[in-house]
C-alpha cells in the first residue's frame, strides 16, 4: 500500500468484536474469513457499524468446507486436480480430521454459498449487494449424472446505504 501511495492502516483484531469507533472506514476487506466465524451475521453487522455511510464492504470466500455435507460438493472435492483438497500428499501428511470436525460444527459449512451472504447482507439493510467474479465448478450429479455448476469461492460486495438527507427534520402538526 505505501509503495503504491495508499493511504490506509491495516488492523488486527476479533471480526465479531471489532473496537473500532461507528462511521470509521470508506472500505472494509476480508478474506477468507466469514467461513470460519462462530457467528458470521454478527460480524457483518459489525461491519456495517465501523463503515461510513456509503462505505464499502467486500469479502471473498467460499463454500470451502461444504463437502463434509453436501454431497455434489463432496464429489468436486474428491475429484479436484492437485494441489487441491486435503491429499496427505499436499499437506505434508498431516492429519485434517481435526480441521474437518471443526468445520463441520461451523454454521457457514452448512449453507450454501454465496446465497446466504447476500440473503444476509440485505437483511443487514445493505445496499448494492451483489457476487463479483464467482468460481464456477462443473459437478456431474452422481445420482442423475447431469452436470451441475457450483460456486466455489466469491466476492461478495455490498454498501452501507448512505444517511438519509432529512433524517433530522421532524414534521410540525
Amino acid at each position: 500500500a505505501e509503495e503504491e501511495g495508499v493511504n490506509c492502516e491495516f488492523t488486527v483484531m476479533d471480526a465479531e468484536n471489532p473496537e473500532f469507533p461507528d462511521d470509521t472506514f470508506d472500505v472494509i476487506i476480508s478474506r477468507n474469513l466469514t467461513w470460519n466465524l462462530p457467528h458470521p451475521e454478527r460480524a457483518l453487522k459489525e461491519w456495517m457499524r465501523g463503515l461510513k455511510p456509503g462505505g464499502r464492504l467486500l469479502y471473498e470466500d467460499g463454500n470451502h468446507y461444504r463437502h463434509l455435507v453436501d454431497p455434489l460438493f463432496k464429489h468436486h472435492h474428491d475429484n479436484m486436480p492437485a494441489p487441491f483438497g486435503h491429499q496427505p500428499q499436499y499437506m505434508l501428511n498431516v492429519d485434517t480430521s481435526a480441521i474437518d470436525a471443526i468445520a463441520q460444527t461451523l454454521p457457514l459449512t452448512q449453507e450454501l454459498r454465496p446465497q446466504w451472504d447476500l440473503q444476509a447482507l440485505i437483511d443487514l439493510g445493505f445496499t448494492e449487494t451483489q457476487v463479483i467474479e464467482p468460481s464456477l465448478s462443473e459437478v456431474s450429479d452422481p445420482l442423475s449424472g447431469k452436470s451441475i455448476r457450483i460456486v466455489t469461492d466469491f466476492v461478495a460486495a455490498a454498501t452501507k446505504p448512505a444517511a438519509a438527507a432529512f433524517s433530522n427534520v421532524t414534521a410540525a402538526t
